[in-house]
């Protein structure tokens, strides 16, 4: 994971954290929550999953296994985590 995926995932954590109608949004539509804030679309074939946990139901995500049918290489995940430039303050005003 680079740095900028790791800033927008804390950015989003800490926003959902700070504001109920905004974690209520990104978990009933989080491709649109994400679109909105980048004005990119994420491409046709992704899709988006936000989870809540809760003190009985935790969640953990693996990743996926190199050279899996469909799956994004390396170098293409690196080109879709540079080409998102979320800051901190983008996600304030959304």
């Amino acid at each position: 994971m680079n740095d900028k995926t790791k800033d927008l995932l804390a950015a989003l954590i800490h926003k959902a954290d700070q504001d109920p109608v905004f974690r209520t949004t990104l978990l009933a539509d989080p491709r649109k929550v994400l679109e909105d804030m980048t004005g990119k679309p994420i491409p046709e074939g992704i899709s988006v999953e936000v989870h809540e946990a809760s003190p009985v139901h935790v969640h953990i995500v693996l990743p996926s296994r190199q050279g899996e049918e469909g799956a994004l290489s390396e170098s293409e995940l690196e080109v879709m985590g540079a080409a998102v430039t979320w800051t901190f303050a983008d996600c304030r005003h959304h």
